[in-house]
């Protein structure tokens, strides 16, 4: 609510759609380190679900950390499913921002 609040009483719309992304990408990340945390089957440490959602976005995927659980392999997808249609799409709305503005103001 109080980043409602933040983004909402924004006076630049560039401003606003930058939290909006940073709010979005943070959110992803950790929304999908907490599933992980609580589907895999054996403990897996919040950094290490944080790790591994970052590489797996990343589309690096070391392959040293990965999902061992069904659940957590549909997860994984699901997150990337996400990621890969919210982020171009935030994308897109600032870059049309961007365009929208004066150089020399």
């Amino acid at each position: 609510l109080r980043v409602h609040r933040m983004v909402s009483y924004s006076d630049n719309d560039i401003q606003r759609q930058v939290f909006v992304f940073v709010f979005t990408f943070l959110s992803i990340i950790f929304i999908t380190a907490g599933l992980l945390q609580t589907v895999e089957d054996y403990y897996i440490p919040f950094h290490d679900a944080i790790y591994l959602t970052v590489i797996t976005i990343s589309t690096v995927g070391y392959g040293d950390l990965s999902p061992q659980t069904d659940l957590a392999r549909i997860v994984v997808m699901v997150m990337m499913a996400v990621t890969f249609t919210a982020i171009p799409y935030q994308t897109n709305s600032f870059m049309n921002l961007l365009a929208l503005t004066n150089r020399f103001s």
